[in-house]
């Protein structure tokens, strides 16, 4: 008996493909264009805080209280990415997770980051013909985004907590 294959299921918007290579590409000029790396490393998420005002990236990153958040939010996404106006939005507690190397919250923030660089705005509707593929959803792209900043920079789940080995 032969297995059919199921397509794949998008959990985002359908956008050019994007492979790891190229993710892992984007993510290393992201790391130079904010000035972070292995040696710096701790620093990362000060220093993506400070791109507002910055002429070539001028990311706006605006934590929500949580109140406010699961009022609005809570069920619908951990974060996300408003294009036209270069901003981040994310609860309160995972911007300070995201300080104190809580990893799912560091990995959150780096997700919406990656919508940022990898160009997942609103003026950006692609609709390609065929089956959709892993490497035309948004969001797989931003994941690997995530998880290649965190591999780069050597940054890996310890039991309980993050560590930067």
């Amino acid at each position: 008996m032969e297995l059919i294959e199921e397509p794949y299921k998008m959990r985002g918007r359908r956008v050019p493909a994007m492979t790891r290579k190229r993710i892992h590409t984007l993510a290393v000029s992201f790391l130079q264009l904010i000035g972070i790396s292995f040696l710096n490393r701790h620093s990362l998420i000060e220093k993506i805080e400070h791109l507002d005002g910055n002429e070539r990236f001028p990311l706006v990153i605006s934590p929500i209280n949580d109140a406010q958040w699961e009022k609005h939010y809570c069920g619908i996404a951990e974060g996300f990415f408003e294009s036209s106006l270069l901003r981040i939005y994310l609860p309160d507690s995972t911007y300070e997770k995201a300080y104190q190397w809580d990893l799912k919250a560091v990995h959150t923030f780096l997700h919406e980051v990656g919508h940022c660089f990898l160009a997942h705005g609103k003026y950006l509707n692609y609709d390609a013909d065929g089956v959709p593929q892993e490497s035309e959803d948004a969001e797989f792209q931003a994941d690997c985004f995530a998880e290649e900043i965190l591999r780069i920079l050597k940054i890996k789940k310890d039991d309980r907590q993050m560590t930067l080995f």
